[in-house]
């Protein structure tokens, strides 16, 4: 049985997010998922920080190609029914898989979810997050090149199942 899902988060030189971004995805309350992390060429000590999570994570490395060759790079060696994508220095809410599942659940495997997000600054993530059992608000569009859809200026929202991604 394939995992749920494939946790792919490309970086290059995000030292100073990247362990916050790779804890948020080992927090969730959703546990059927594999991370990998695909360092794009980093000259800061990426590497070193990526070695330290042991086989918690999946660590690519390829020369600096750029976030999307980074993601087929590790969506060519995922398991996941569903790719998620999360930017380096973008977080998870701990809850966040858990909802995506309930979704793909309820609508019977949609192709693609795009997901809410909640903006920080000055580094401060906000201090409570919304409960996975609370009510969620699902919309359903037939075109998910609606103009209605605003995917925003961040991968780190979309989630997209696997057969559709290759």
């Amino acid at each position: 049985m394939a995992t749920r899902f494939s946790v792919l988060i490309p970086t290059h030189n995000r030292e100073e997010y990247l362990r916050q971004a790779v804890d948020s995805v080992l927090a969730q309350t959703f546990t059927d998922y594999e991370i990998f992390v695909i360092d794009d060429g980093s000259t800061d000590r990426t590497p070193e920080l990526l070695g330290s999570y042991g086989n918690r994570i999946r660590a690519l490395r390829q020369q600096n190609q750029g976030p999307e060759a980074a993601r087929n790079c590790a969506a060519a060696q995922a398991s996941g029914e569903y790719l998620a994508f999360l930017d380096s220095d973008d977080l998870l809410m701990p809850c966040a898989l858990e909802v995506y599942d309930r979704i793909i659940r309820t609508l019977h495997s949609p192709p693609l979810l795009i997901g809410s997000m909640i903006y920080f600054e000055d580094n401060q993530p906000p201090a409570a997050a919304p409960e996975a059992r609370a009510t969620l608000e699902v919309w359903k569009y037939p075109d998910f090149l609606d103009k209605r859809v605003m995917v925003g200026l961040s991968n780190s929202r979309i989630v997209i199942r696997r057969s559709v991604f290759d």
